[in-house]
């Protein structure tokens, strides 16, 4: 069955829903600590378990989320019932959004589902026509050999894994014809993601990572952070 398919993505997350709306949202945490004051509308694409989209709405931020799967949509809305209203279905590739609609969008895994390098800019084009301040990418790392060996093996009994890796200069490139200035922020150290499970407040975590994230080994890390900003002011961390 192919992944790109309404029918893949049932299964998948018939089988998935609730264990991944329990999982700590550490993209939620992650965007957390480069978030500016100004950010408060937020969109989620490909968003899933929606957890990351129920994790910002629970602190405060005006956050919704969009999945093309129906299936997907529907269980999260189960799962998230507060929140539900703002879990919508939509197309990535062609966003029912105004122009401009929300400060920052974002997407954690999601690029990973696609070789297609048109159909990655189309993404991208999109992402950049419904946000007015920064947009936010993350993937797997392809630096991280061991993590793209872990998922190879995972992918031989779940599809799910069977995804791409991306190194750091893979993004920049989609995102700098778009973008007035492109960065990257480390995801997913081991030490630190302990430290979000322990202490669970944003605000010394975000300092924390403030100090620290220019000293992280890329090839240790998880994931990719990628901001696109749009605008011209300052950096975000």
């Amino acid at each position: 069955m192919p992944m790109n398919t309404q029918e893949f993505w049932q299964t998948t997350w018939q089988k998935h829903s609730k264990s991944y709306a329990r999982t700590i949202a550490l993209q939620a945490y992650h965007l957390s600590f480069i978030l500016r004051p100004q950010d408060h509308h937020l969109l989620e694409i490909g968003a899933g378990s929606f957890r990351d989209t129920a994790r910002l709405n629970h602190w405060g931020y005006n956050c919704t989320g969009c999945d093309f799967s129906h299936e997907a949509v529907r269980l999260a809305q189960g799962n998230f019932p507060s929140y539900a209203e703002k879990l919508l279905v939509q197309d990535a590739a062609h966003l029912q959004f105004a122009d401009k609609s929300f400060d920052v969008s974002f997407h954690s895994g999601f690029f990973g589902y696609f070789e297609d390098t048109a159909l990655l800019n189309q993404l991208v084009y999109e992402q950049v026509r419904v946000t007015r301040n920064r947009i936010v990418c993350t993937v797997h790392n392809k630096l991280n050999t061991a993590l793209h060996t872990g998922f190879a093996d995972k992918a031989r009994e779940d599809r799910l894994f069977d995804i791409r890796f991306f190194e750091p200069q893979e993004v920049v490139d989609l995102l700098q014809p778009y973008c007035t200035r492109v960065e990257v922020f480390p995801y997913g150290s081991a030490h630190f993601n302990r430290l979000i499970k322990l202490l669970c407040n944003r605000v010394l975590l975000k300092e924390l990572y403030k100090l620290s994230y220019r000293f992280w080994t890329l090839h240790h890390c998880e994931r990719l952070m990628v901001v696109g900003h749009l605008d011209v002011s300052g950096s975000g961390a």
